[in-house]
């Protein structure tokens, strides 16, 4: 296999990357919005909602961006130029870390919105200046963390084993599929069009 070929393979992996990445950021948002409805005001309409999706979408494009990012330059630039496709574990193991993180973030953000009634925001720091122990103890009880833990391990796991099965599909072959299936289509039209003599 040339290198223009392995190159355009890897690059197909990292755009699949971020369709999947931009999926679960969008899903997450929308998550929060079904799961916080109560809190919205009463004047929200779809066109608001619409729109705060949007403009997410619009910001979760520059996030996803960085975990492609890192994934070209150390995983596809890698098996390219080494022609070896242990490198592209690391683009499974950067897309599963983002998930996580992303998986425990949408799980922190709903009791912080609930307790704030905001996004997280640099006051969040200034919780290692009170008794952090006594802090977790409240968290502990007061949020049924075990059961946050579980959903995060769960959702998180579900996120990643989709990832790494969709990771495995060939885009070119499935444009291919399509191609092929183009032609059938259009050569199924003409032989009933074309008269028969």
């Amino acid at each position: 296999m040339s290198r223009w070929n392995i190159f355009s393979k890897q690059v197909q992996y990292d755009l699949k990357l971020y369709v999947y990445v931009l999926a679960v950021f969008c899903l997450f948002r929308l998550s929060f919005i079904l799961f916080l409805h109560n809190y919205l005001e009463p004047s929200t309409g779809l066109t608001d909602i619409l729109a705060a999706l949007y403009n997410g979408l619009r910001i979760s494009l520059k996030s996803t961006g960085i975990v492609v990012l890192l994934s070209f330059l150390f995983s596809s630039i890698l098996v390219t130029l080494f022609n070896s496709a242990k490198f592209e574990k690391i683009r499974f193991i950067l897309g599963s870390l983002y998930i996580f993180l992303l998986t425990v973030l949408f799980h922190v953000r709903i009791p912080y919105y609930e307790v704030f009634h905001v996004a997280f925001s640099p006051f969040l720091f200034n919780t290692f200046n009170d008794d952090v122990g006594a802090l977790l103890a409240t968290l502990w009880h007061e949020y049924n963390i075990p059961l946050k833990m579980l959903s995060i391990f769960f959702v998180g796991s579900f996120s990643v084993i989709f990832l790494k099965n969709g990771c495995k599909l060939r885009l070119s072959a499935c444009l291919s599929q399509q191609v092929s299936m183009q032609k059938l289509f259009f050569a199924q039209h003409y032989l009933h069009v074309l008269p028969f003599s």
